[in-house]
């Protein structure tokens, strides 16, 4: 009996020993989207799959003419492709999936956006020549962002075509260019959140009265105000904005009479709110 005993634990410590090569542990990356588990060699029998990008502890020899490596899960020996992993995987290189994006996001420095824009500007065009008139004020165009993420800088130019109607039958449209640059607030990848302050280039503006006179000029203004960006889908972004205006018209001349004189500037404050839709490259 005793022989037998040490018989059968000699076999079973020579089994062990021959055993720990197939078993030695190695990391391995799934790199299949689904990598189907196998609970015999001969790959006939599937009980599950892990997923594209797990960490696994696999044997360093393969099996069934190299289709297969051992694994060991919950507590059993089972088997999987050696097509679906990448075998030897430094576990200090090895991350989740959302540190390997943040990694890959963090190689990119500049993105450039581009896109078309609209939206409203409530002002009050006042002047020394006339009452203060209110007008709500139609505005598109087409903006573009330049985002340096290693500097954290922001910029954006906006050009655009502004147009309104007042209650005394004046219609007054300008063209502007805009360019603001931020000031604080957080940006990532996905979306942000970010105050810009910035100057608006008026090259020209028009104020019409009926058939009766039109004058024409220029203006300059700033502005300061908020947006905030979302990541629609890859590289599309929707981006809403808010923001407080004001602009000085300038070079509106009458022609002189005895009641007015030849000058005839007017200014504008008010509330903007806009949307763009921009596609990044």
């Amino acid at each position: 009996m005793i022989k037998v005993i040490g018989i059968n634990a000699l076999i079973s410590c020579l089994l062990f020993f021959i055993s720990l090569p197939c078993l030695a542990a190695q990391w391995a990356l799934v790199i299949s989207d689904k990598a189907v588990i196998f609970s015999d060699i001969e790959m006939k029998s599937s009980i599950g799959f892990i997923r594209k990008g797990k960490k696994v502890r696999v044997g360093s020899v393969p099996k069934n003419k190299g289709r297969v490596l051992p694994l060991i899960l919950n507590k059993k020996v089972l088997y999987i492709a050696t097509k679906d992993i990448d075998v030897g995987v430094n576990l200090d290189k090895l991350g989740s999936a959302s540190e390997r994006i943040k990694q890959k996001m963090s190689s990119i420095q500049i993105v450039r956006n581009i896109g078309l824009v609209g939206g409203t500007y409530y002002g009050v065009l006042s002047s020394d020549k006339a009452t203060d008139e209110n007008a709500l004020f139609l505005e598109l165009g087409v903006r573009g962002y330049y985002t340096d993420y290693k500097k954290k800088e922001n910029f954006r130019l906006t050009l655009s075509s502004s147009n309104a109607s007042f209650e005394n039958d004046i219609n007054m449209n300008f063209f502007a260019l805009s360019f603001a640059s931020k000031m604080f607030g957080l940006q990532n990848y996905g979306q942000s959140f970010i105050f810009y302050l910035g100057g608006i280039l008026i090259p020209y503006a028009e104020i019409k009265y009926q058939d009766l006179f039109k004058l024409t000029g220029y203006g300059v203004g700033a502005e300061l105000g908020a947006e905030v960006r979302f990541n629609l889908y890859k590289n599309i972004h929707l981006h809403l904005d808010a923001n407080y205006q004001t602009i000085g018209f300038y070079g509106m001349n009458l022609e002189e009479n005895g009641t007015y004189d030849g000058n005839y500037n007017t200014y504008i404050n008010g509330a903007k709110a806009m949307a763009s839709l921009t596609i990044s490259y």
